[in-house]
């Protein structure tokens, strides 16, 4: 796809979906990770649409169109007498202004609790803004932290590098890259694998394992202390929030909080 002069009016058209995060001990939902679909570019990856809106300085109000619509949609499933659901909210820190950067992570943390009691966000950041901008997203995760936000660090193990960075951020929620679910994983990334199960098990951070596809790869996360799984041999994602089977606590850090 190419950027034309109609992409600024069709991108701005997108949806949510919500793909559930489930106890793969239980099978059991306990949040949602919302996912951003553009009826107008239904072949064309998110990634795609953002590198497009990078090229034409849109990246920054994409990403708070995503945001803003993932948050709307998810509080209209819960009833305001419901107890709050917690979502996951990918947060391009590379879109972020960097020359006002406290302004942007202001609003970013209005956007995310623009859902108010409703819902319990969770910023999820990707492993390489570690390493492309790690001040940037420092900043902004201290901001967020600040205003009660969970963090999260999504595709870990997908470059050793981050490893090196990785305590600075210290997040609540470590996602699992789907990688690490190999046969056969080459040395580097078997000795990324263990210190990231070693780093979560020091500071008793909640892992959930991405890209579970089979009952084989599910029941080797739980082996190294993954408790959590997304993909779609646990759930596919949809338009609506799946019933909410139990207390939507995805993380250590929620379950102290809510005792």
């Amino acid at each position: 796809m190419g950027v034309d002069g109609d992409f600024d009016e069709r991108f701005g058209s997108l949806s949510s979906v919500f793909q559930p995060i489930v106890d793969s001990r239980t099978g059991l939902v306990v949040a949602h990770e919302a996912l951003t679909r553009w009826p107008a570019f239904p072949d064309t990856s998110p990634e795609q649409i953002f590198d497009i809106a990078r090229t034409m300085g849109m990246a920054e109000e994409l990403d708070r169109r995503c945001i803003a619509s993932a948050v709307a949609a998810a509080a209209q499933f819960t009833p305001a007498d419901h107890p709050p659901r917690t979502l996951f909210v990918n947060i391009e820190a590379d879109a972020m202004s960097s020359e006002n950067s406290s302004t942007s992570a202001r609003r970013l943390s209005e956007l995310l609790r623009s859902g108010g009691s409703q819902i319990r966000p969770v910023a999820e950041f990707a492993e390489r803004s570690l390493l492309t901008d790690p001040a940037r997203l420092l900043r902004s995760a201290d901001r967020l932290r600040r205003d009660g936000i969970i963090i999260a660090l999504d595709d870990v193990g997908a470059d050793p590098d981050s490893m090196v960075v990785l305590p600075l951020l210290a997040p609540e929620v470590i996602k699992l890259d789907r990688s690490l679910l190999d046969d056969d994983l080459p040395g580097d990334k078997l000795a990324t694998l263990l210190a990231v199960l070693a780093y979560a098990s020091r500071f008793d951070v909640a892992l959930i394992a991405e890209g579970i596809e089979t009952e084989r790869q599910k029941d080797k996360a739980i082996a190294w202390g993954a408790a959590y799984g997304q993909r779609f041999h646990l759930g596919r994602p949809a338009p609506s929030m799946h019933p909410r089977r139990r207390p939507f606590l995805c993380c250590h850090a929620l379950l102290r909080r809510d005792r």
